[in-house]
C-alpha cells in the first residue's frame, strides 16, 4: 500500500474517529452516525446494512486493484 493512500485513511477516518473519542463524544463517530441513519426505519435495518454493505463491497472491490496493482500511473 503506498503511503498515500495509508495517509488518506489515516486523515479521513483515524483522526476524526480519535478526536472523537478523546473529546467524549462518542455520538460523532462515524459508525454512531451509521446507527443514527438506520433508526427511523423501526427495526427494519437489514435493508439498510444490506444496501450499505453493498455499496462498501463494490467501492473495496473497484479500488482494489488501483492500490495493490498501481493502476492508476
Amino acid at each position: 500500500m503506498s503511503l498515500y493512500w495509508l495517509a488518506w485513511i489515516v486523515l479521513m477516518f483515524g483522526v476524526p474517529e480519535t478526536w472523537a473519542l478523546v473529546t467524549h463524544r462518542p455520538n460523532d463517530t462515524l459508525s454512531a452516525q451509521f446507527w443514527r441513519l438506520e433508526q427511523p426505519f423501526g427495526g427494519h435495518v437489514t435493508i439498510v446494512r444490506g444496501i450499505i454493505a453493498v455499496a462498501l463491497f463494490g467501492l473495496f472491490f473497484w479500488l482494489w486493484p488501483h492500490i495493490v496493482d498501481h493502476i492508476w500511473r
